[in-house]
């Protein structure tokens, strides 16, 4: 039959200090979210266009098993000019969630400001077996000799 998620997700609110608090449970904003909406920790300032930072939520993993984590932009985050870079959460990751963000004009991301949101699915890939994430994030798994060397553009 169809997977099914669980009702309630297993997150934990992370604080700026790296300790973390339990969550009573993350819910979506109204009964007909699709995500659940994720608070930043740290004022940013943009202060070149274009320009991209990671910025660390409040919340931190791991996922429930077998689910996968969307991290994808909140509807008016591109009216007031945030644009969210979608990522991926695997439900092993036990670090801090963290959004990329970019602008195209020089502005503050505010703390406590929610950009993106996460989104619960289920997940199908086959498993690998005895292997775990931990908080390594954005490219951790690559191999050690593993590297990408990418031209910039010649405004830069």
């Amino acid at each position: 039959g169809p997977s099914k998620l669980p009702p309630s997700p297993n997150l934990t609110l992370a604080t700026p200090a790296a300790a973390t608090v339990p969550v009573r449970r993350l819910r979506a904003a109204t009964s007909g979210s699709a995500g659940l909406d994720l608070i930043l920790q740290t004022d940013t300032d943009f202060q070149l266009p274009g320009e991209v930072h990671v910025v660390p939520t409040q919340v931190k993993g791991p996922l429930p098993p077998h689910v996968v984590g969307l991290l994808l932009p909140r509807s008016h985050a591109s009216r007031k000019g945030f644009f969210v870079i979608p990522g991926v959460v695997d439900a092993d990751y036990t670090g801090v969630l963290k959004v990329q963000v970019w602008t195209n004009l020089p502005q503050q991301l505010p703390k406590g400001s929610s950009v993106a949101q996460l989104i619960l699915l289920p997940s199908l890939v086959p498993r690998a077996e005895h292997k775990e994430r931990g908080d390594g994030g954005f490219g951790s798994t690559l191999p050690s000799d593993s590297s990408v060397n990418l031209p910039l553009p010649s405004r830069f």
